[in-house]
């Protein structure tokens, strides 16, 4: 190897990045102990099943499709050998080397639907915000306001802190450095948000709290908080999701301006197929859960909140 005396030493964070490996680099934390949990559990099928390891990868490709047949027959969910085999793959440092096992777990898919969260309309959005409002917690009504107009991930709004938003004179710029896909990309993500009340809110609740504070003070209690809410309403929690503010504001950007590659851009999703079956089942949920909050005390009372505070 070539040594350059221009080279300079390695300080702070870039130097405990690299006292990690890099093939551990590929995934979070938290990804990569679900994959070692998962083959881990793997390991004790095959030993319990076939009293032995594979030899080949001929060999594991036969037994991971006996795991995905043994966690359809046991009604298991999806994940499970879903993230098993992404696991081994990841130990593996091999790519597409489970065909078969991957070819069933495909088929899982096509007769084994997920219930998707339904996209969360606008006057369940402004119900939610007068809640927050209500209870005083601003940064978490500016977080669900963001999130709504931003099309961003729950685990993106839980996460973002005052100093991750820039204002600008037209609009506000999110940054999402923690998100999958910048993480596969290397490369930091960001949202633009243009919507005024999110912009009025976001203000609100900065001028009370410290940059590096979190919107959402802790994601247990937010979900507690979001469950009460939606029953308060008299609705299903288990169907109304926080997931639903990502798929309600995507698809009332695309309805108001009908630009499927805008919307795509502002989601952040780079295959069209993928967008457009996104987009249109959550007009055609949204379509078909006609949801009536006019005539609720609760919902025209905190929306009272939210005209107060816009006023």
């Amino acid at each position: 190897m070539v040594k350059s005396n221009n080279r300079k030493g390695l300080l702070g964070v870039d130097r405990d990045k690299r006292q990690v490996r890099l093939r551990d680099l590929r995934v979070s934390k938290l990804t990569l102990l679900r994959y070692r949990d998962a083959v881990t559990a793997f390991c004790w099928f095959c030993h319990w099943h076939f009293g032995r390891y594979a030899r080949d990868l001929e060999e594991l490709d036969s037994m991971c499709c006996e795991f995905v047949e043994s966690c359809w027959e046991e009604c298991e969910a999806r994940s499970v050998p879903s993230t098993t085999l992404a696991g081994v793959q990841h130990f593996l440092q091999r790519r597409r080397c489970l065909p078969r096992a991957w070819w069933l777990l495909n088929t899982w898919a096509l007769f084994d639907m997920p219930a998707r969260a339904p996209p969360i309309p606008s006057p369940l959005l402004f119900a939610l915000i007068g809640k927050a409002l209500s209870e005083g917690l601003y940064g978490q009504a500016a977080a669900l306001a963001l999130c709504f107009a931003g099309f961003l991930r729950t685990g993106e709004m839980l996460q973002m802190q005052f100093r991750h938003i820039a204002l600008f004179p037209e609009g506000a710029v999110v940054a999402l450095p923690l998100t999958k896909m910048g993480r596969r990309r290397g490369a930091a993500e960001m949202v633009t948000v243009d919507c005024p009340v999110a912009l009025r809110l976001f203000m609100r609740a900065r001028s009370q709290c410290h940059l590096d504070e979190k919107l959402v003070f802790s994601p247990d209690l937010f979900r507690r908080w979001w469950r009460a809410s939606i029953a308060a309403l008299e609705l299903d929690p288990d169907v109304w999701r926080p997931y639903g503010l990502r798929r309600g504001g995507a698809t009332e950007h695309f309805r108001r301006h009908g630009n499927l590659e805008s919307t795509m851009f502002k989601g952040r999703w780079t295959c069209t197929s993928t967008a457009r079956v996104y987009l249109v089942e959550a007009m055609s949920l949204l379509a078909s859960a006609q949801i009536d909050l006019h005539s609720h005390i609760s919902a025209r009372l905190w929306v009272s909140y939210l005209r107060q505070f816009l006023q």
